[in-house]
């Protein structure tokens, strides 16, 4: 009878075990794991953990996740598996480059692409060129860090791809589109968009429409990511910049990101790094690329590296912040009218993450900030001895996870941030 009782009280416990561990996903086919960049998941798994694990060399993208699985690549070559609930490592894999995309996860395997920004070939305003050393998209096993294929392309590829029908489609630094086979790494089709992209990103916006954007053409590109067939281009001048920098949000419709513009009376005829350059936000049709709004944010000299910020749409809103200047801004995506601004520690060049009417975002001076996403409110802010460059946040539950750029990962309660959440 006791034995009986086990069984039954286990059969009890299990299925509610089993039903919030079910609640994490198992593949991440984009950049940001949506349109909005908006990558939080697993709200209802109620998950609340801490620790902090170390990588070697800076993180540079965004962590991903495939069950208990979390994937975090670093820009000393490695990617890393380890346990979400605990930061305990389940694997290592190294790569002959630095790994800087978001490592993207279908089926049993989790995809990177290696390269570097070194050895840059530039004409301003007509060509750029980067990498050095391997630069080639990986598949991995997710289970055990094997390699499963290698691919390689002509330029870096520190971009991140997405998956559209079965395929991993990446834009690389050579302004080479190319499809391969997600289960196989088999080439698959390839397009030659000529615009550079260094550290942007293919978003799947609509269907299997994907949107991308590089330099030299500064140009917005979306395309069928089943055949690579352009659906339209938006050409902006060629001496602004960090269309290669900034991956794309969408609200499913339309298309929103930020560039760098030309100052007037500068005495360089390109933006470029130590340049002055004017950050700009701004909002395309999705079904035609004609331009709906371009708003002028701020001014500020362009940074060596990463000289856009990753944005986020949620609620009617886009948030962007900048790497020219310590500050985040909140715009309407119908009109472009900034809603709010807020002064920053540092720059904010990584993605943010938002839920329960908060946003989440880490700057280079190391703080983590909880902001009312309707105000711009401060409901919180920690101090970590770290700087977060690009390093992006995701939300696992209830628990922030971001990569800072010492190499060290870190899982955070959100309730640690304060206990205004709503």
């Amino acid at each position: 009878m006791k034995k009986l009782v086990f069984i039954a009280v286990a059969l009890a416990l299990f299925p509610a075990c089993s039903a919030a561990r079910a609640q994490l996903p198992r593949q991440w086919t984009a950049f940001r794991y949506n349109p909005e960049l908006n990558a939080v998941v697993a709200r209802k798994s109620g998950m609340s953990v801490r620790w902090k694990f170390k990588a070697n060399g800076g993180i540079s993208s965004s962590p991903t996740l495939s069950g208990d699985s979390l994937f975090v690549a670093s820009s000393g070559g490695s990617l890393y598996a380890l346990n979400v609930r605990t930061g305990k490592l389940l694997w290592r894999f190294k790569a002959r480059n630095d790994l800087m995309t978001a490592p993207i996860v279908t089926g049993q395997t989790v995809i990177v692409a290696e390269g570097n920004n070194y050895g840059t070939n530039f004409d301003p305003n007509n060509y750029l060129l980067l990498g050095t050393g391997s630069s080639r998209i990986l598949g991995i096993d997710a289970v055990t860090g094997a390699q499963r294929w290698k691919f390689a392309v002509p330029a870096s590829a520190m971009s991140t791809g997405a998956i559209v029908d079965g395929m991993y489609v990446h834009h690389d630094a050579s302004g080479m589109l190319f499809a391969i086979d997600a289960t196989t790494g088999k080439y698959r089709w390839r397009e030659y968009l000529q615009s550079t992209a260094t550290m942007s990103a293919a978003n799947r916006f609509h269907g299997s429409d994907v949107v991308t954007a590089g330099d030299y053409p500064d140009d917005v590109i979306a395309f069928d990511g089943k055949n690579g067939r352009i659906l339209w281009r938006k050409h902006f001048p060629n001496d602004s910049a960090a269309f290669d920098d900034c991956p794309l949000a969408s609200d499913g419709t339309d298309i929103y990101g930020m560039y760098l513009a030309h100052p007037a009376g500068s005495r360089y005829k390109f933006v470029g790094f130590r340049t002055p350059g004017i950050e700009h936000a701004y909002a395309l049709d999705g079904r035609t690329g004609r331009l709906l709004w371009d708003r002028t944010l701020v001014p500020g000299n362009v940074p060596i590296n990463n000289a856009a910020s990753i944005p986020l749409i949620y609620r009617g809103m886009l948030y962007v912040g900048s790497a020219i200047s310590r500050t985040v801004f909140a715009l309407d995506t119908r009109t472009g009218k900034i809603r709010w601004k807020l002064r920053a520690d540092g720059k904010v060049k990584g993605g943010k993450v938002a839920v329960g009417g908060v946003v989440y975002f880490g700057d280079t001076a190391g703080t983590l900030w909880a902001v009312n996403a309707a105000s711009g409110k401060v409901l919180g802010r920690k101090r970590i001895a770290d700087s977060f460059n690009i390093g992006s946040p995701i939300i696992v539950g209830r628990t922030l996870i971001i990569g800072g750029k010492k190499g060290y990962v870190y899982a955070l309660p959100l309730d640690s941030f304060s206990k205004k959440q709503r």
